[in-house]
């Protein structure tokens, strides 16, 4: 059987502080789609990078933006404000159904999720772990946040990062992981869920790796 092939889908999120336009036009320059999620049409416009397509209520988009979205022909999946998911989540769903309907395996990108509302961000972290077999990986300017799972991607090699810190947070029950290469290795061990038992860690080897063994959890490697 022919393997699929792989694409990456970008969201680029709707947070009130979003990450710099450079990172949103280095992240949009590797994408084969890009979604603008609500409010990052904004941010998407002052980049100059053209969505692929906007999903959101339409509540906290700007009118500039939105008269910029349909001067580019964007085509739009427009839902009520008072809808039982978050812009987000059916962000995810539209990155499922292009990876359906193009019989690729997505791999979702997602940047501007997680600044100035820290209800809004730790419900982020939870729809990631819902997506986690679209292998998806959280970068802001600071840091860069991989959901490992055994849905999904298991394992992640850092190369290069010696001397960077490093977390890993359980986001499902029973998760349970490796880690080799780090100042405090572990074999095995059963993380609980959203407890604090693998903050702060930090690189030590150039192919330090992180395994998911099972469950789901988001490992973090934060810039130096």
């Amino acid at each position: 059987m022919m393997q699929q092939s792989t694409h990456t889908v970008v969201l680029i999120a709707g947070s009130p502080e979003p990450s710099s336009v450079d990172l949103v036009r280095e992240l949009a320059a590797d994408a084969h789609y890009i979604i603008a999620v609500d409010r990052g049409a904004n941010i998407l416009k002052h980049a100059q990078v053209v969505p692929d397509l906007l999903v959101g209520d339409a509540d906290t988009i700007s009118s500039d933006a939105l008269m910029w979205i349909k001067d580019n022909r964007v085509p739009t999946k427009l839902f009520s404000p008072e809808k039982d998911y978050t812009d987000l989540d059916l962000s995810c769903q539209a990155a499922a159904a292009y990876g359906q309907d193009n019989n690729v395996q997505v791999e979702l990108v997602v940047c501007c999720a997680t600044g100035g509302k820290p209800d809004h961000a730790l419900c982020v972290y939870g729809v990631l772990a819902h997506y986690a077999h679209l292998c998806p990986t959280l970068i802001e300017d600071g840091f860069i946040c991989k959901v490992l799972s055994d849905a999904g991607r298991a394992s992640w090699t850092l190369v290069d990062a010696v001397g960077q810190s490093f977390s890993a947070v359980a986001l499902a029950p029973h998760t349970i992981l490796t880690e080799k290469g780090f100042a405090w290795d572990v074999d095995c061990l059963e993380l609980p869920v959203l407890l604090d038992r693998g903050i702060s860690n930090r690189v030590k080897s150039s192919n330090a790796c992180i395994t998911c063994v099972r469950g789901v959890v988001a490992a973090f490697l934060h810039a130096v």
